[in-house]
């Protein structure tokens, strides 16, 4: 199968790859299956979500712990059980990513990650209690 996105072009997938979030993404309720498509450059730390459902669907998403050490929070029960997650090994989380138009003011998304369960292929969209911000600049500029 494949999908056409006129950014990353033709990407071929199968029914392995292809990762379900029954509850959807904030704003695409409507939509729920999407494949990772990750970007084989370590300089480069960003991947795509694309949807297989609506191909002009995606998101830019990054590991979060890449650029905020102090980034910690517990995965509710009430979603490691969705997820049916049993060994967090098997969990994979990542942060939303907005690049405007100035690259240097690129922002993640803390308060809202998604918890990917790469053994179920079940996905979540979680908001978290804890005080993280919904736009984390991560090229914030160092302090002298």
């Amino acid at each position: 199968m494949k999908v056409v996105n006129d950014f990353l072009g033709e990407v071929e997938y199968t029914d392995e790859d292809i990762i379900v979030f029954e509850d959807g993404i904030l704003g695409f309720s409507s939509t729920q299956k999407y494949i990772l498509v990750t970007n084989p450059d370590p300089v480069f730390p960003f991947n795509w979500l694309q949807s297989v459902d609506e191909s002009d669907v995606s998101f830019i998403l990054t590991n979060p712990f890449l650029f905020v050490s102090e980034y910690d929070f517990e995965i509710p029960d009430s979603v490691i059980e969705k997820l049916d997650i049993e060994d967090i090994e098997d969990v994979a989380i990542y942060s939303m990513v907005v690049i405007p138009e100035e690259p240097k003011q690129t922002t993640i998304n803390l308060k809202s990650p998604l918890i990917i369960n790469n053994r179920t292929k079940h996905a979540k969209q979680v908001i978290l209690e804890e005080d993280f911000a919904l736009k984390y600049e991560i090229f914030q500029k160092e302090e002298s």
